[in-house]
């Protein structure tokens, strides 16, 4: 101090604190996609200025005269006010993995019994291929590894896949290709794997039912084109020491046998016939077999019991959002659609009704987004377009959980590629798909925040999920992220009266902050130990979540007036 014996203000100049915060004022983004530059890295990089893309190996803005997608994806979510944005590259296996995957294929297949022949046939060039198909086994493959690997311990917010869309499927694959899966015996039914079939139920089917030689032993199956004739023993099953299961696993038999080789799986189901095959199938005229009470087409739908499994890019990034959750870390998935050919009105028409016929019953914590956005791309000034689903996650890494990205302006869009008109928004909306619309003539806004959570099918009536709207999900993992920080303090204490009073006061006090705040509106919980287990409790919460508006009716009603009333006009 200079003048000690004077009031006034002191004033120290300290070193040392200008230092970058890895953190800023929104959640964490991570986007994945493919760069231009071979050798970018492929684990998360936090990419904090422009200048640090080619620093850390993702490549410029443009690579040898291209637009390099992971840089355009980068500034798509700092323009939309993403302050942390982690890249990773978008890859595919290289040739020598995929040749040791295939031979550790063959060797298996040979292990259980195939000759090398058969599975040279079965598995030779499956992923070493030059085909889009086999390439896009490899890309999926590398995907699966990174996701359901190395990020599984790798913390952030919100994932967005670029490179690969919704429609992106692929076939061939085995669980070979996956010896990361603890249990092989799992596959297909790993996550990102879509399992479905071509399905037949039978209607009408009574018991007793008599198969003889001269009825009810011919099912004739139109595949390809072409009828198949599957003849069953005559039997009588009488519902005591034959039933609709014996039936079901004679047929089995019967086209297991058959000459056509033809992949069906035939099951009992509450007294019905279901069969499950692995392509199109139909009824043929032919069939005497009527007291199967088997007819018409088979349906294609999804199903835990289905012949046709596909690895899906969009199901592997809800899957792996899935199980960060239950590993206490909320996550949010994004993924596009593929692009329209051109933007003319026809064109856009054709594409809307082809979205419409997409599979997006997928997951909760899975955003389709359906509209393309500009960029200005530094240096040339010029508008790139991108699907905007990069866009669209920076905006809702910056808003509080309960605060819908419903109706907001998105951030950072210089222009967008096509628009949609008010009935295709509003049908794109019933098919779970997230657009932009403009609002005002100048303003762009989110039509609508929905997500892919399959609907829910009760009593043969179906309604929509309670994690239809995102931020009804948001809010939920919200309260479940304050739950587990208020009974953590009490893992590892005593397992008695007096530490449930306490537990149950740190949990009532967190909850009522989160409706002070706004984001539900109610809760109710209760704490029981109702296992036989004494290092065990249960905490049973249900919670009002604050719905965001939606929807506002304005009834307009036309009055005379004073004047008119009283007869002077």
């Amino acid at each position: 101090m200079l003048f000690e014996n004077l009031p006034g203000i002191n004033v120290t100049l300290k070193d040392g604190g200008l230092i970058i915060p890895e953190r800023g004022g929104s959640e964490s983004i991570l986007i994945i996609a493919p760069s231009l530059v071979k050798d970018a890295p492929e684990e998360p990089v936090l990419v904090r200025s422009s200048s640090e893309l080619a620093q850390y190996g993702f490549g410029d803005f443009y690579v040898g005269g291209e637009v390099n997608p992971i840089a355009a994806e980068w500034k798509a979510a700092t323009d939309g006010g993403a302050k942390v944005v982690y890249l990773v590259a978008l890859k595919e296996i290289g040739q020598e993995r995929a040749a040791e995957l295939e031979q550790n294929a063959i060797d298996g297949f040979v292990a259980n019994g195939g000759t090398l022949v058969e599975a040279q046939a079965k598995y030779q060039s499956v992923l070493t291929g030059n085909t889009d198909a086999a390439m896009n086994r490899r890309k999926f493959v590398y995907f699966y590894d990174l996701l359901m690997g190395t990020l599984l311990d790798f913390s952030v917010d919100h994932v967005v896949l670029k490179g690969m869309t919704l429609e992106d499927e692929v076939g061939q694959l085995d669980a070979a290709f996956f010896p990361e899966v603890p249990n092989g015996e799992d596959f297909p039914h790993i996550g990102g794997m879509v399992v479905s079939s071509y399905v037949l139920t039978s209607n009408g089917l009574s018991l007793p039912l008599e198969v003889t030689t001269a009825a009810n032993d011919k099912l004739v199956l139109n595949v390809g084109g072409t009828n198949q004739t599957f003849t069953l023993p005559a039997k009588s099953y009488d519902g005591a020491n034959l039933t609709v299961k014996d039936l079901a696993a004679d047929l089995q038999a019967v086209i297991d046998a058959h000459s056509s080789k033809i992949k069906a799986s035939v099951k009992e189901d509450a007294g019905q016939l279901v069969i499950y095959f692995a392509e199109a199938v139909s009824v043929g005229s032919g069939t005497t077999a009527v007291g199967l009470g088997l007819a018409g087409a088979a349906v294609y739908k999804k199903t835990p019991n289905g012949l046709i499994a596909k690895g899906s890019f969009a199901q592997t990034v809800a899957d792996y959002c899935a199980t960060k959750t239950l590993m206490k870390e909320s996550v949010v998935g994004y993924i596009g659609v593929k692009s329209p050919v051109d933007t003319k009105v026809s064109t856009i028409r054709k594409y809307v009704d082809d979205l419409m016929k997409l599979d997006t019953e997928i997951s909760p914590y899975l955003q389709v987004v359906g509209i393309e956005t500009g960029v200005i791309m530094p240096g040339t000034n010029t508008v790139h377009y991108v699907n905007g689903a990069t866009h669209y996650a920076a905006l809702v890494s910056s808003l509080r959980p309960e605060s819908a990205p419903t109706n907001k302006a998105v951030k950072g869009v210089k222009a967008i590629r096509f628009d949609y008109s008010l009935r295709q928004l509003s049908k794109l909306t019933s098919k779970k798909i997230v657009t932009f619309r403009i609002k005002d003539g100048n303003q762009l806004v989110v039509t609508d925040a929905v997500t892919t959570a399959p609907s829910i099918n009760i009593a043969g009536k179906v309604r929509e999920s309670d994690f239809a709207r995102l931020s009804t999900l948001r809010i939920t993992q919200l309260a479940i992220t304050v739950v587990r920080e208020a009974v953590d303090p009490f893992i590892g204490e005593s397992n008695e009266i007096p530490q449930y009073n306490a537990l149950n006061t740190a949990i009532k006090s967190a909850l009522e902050k989160l409706r002070e705040a706004g984001a539900i509106t109610g809760y109710n919980f209760t704490i029981q130990n109702v296992s036989a287990r004494l290092d065990r409790a249960t905490v049973r919460l249900s919670i009002i979540p604050a719905f965001e508006l939606r929807r506002v009716d304005i009834e307009v009603t036309l009055t005379p007036s004073d004047a008119m009333l009283a007869g002077l006009i």
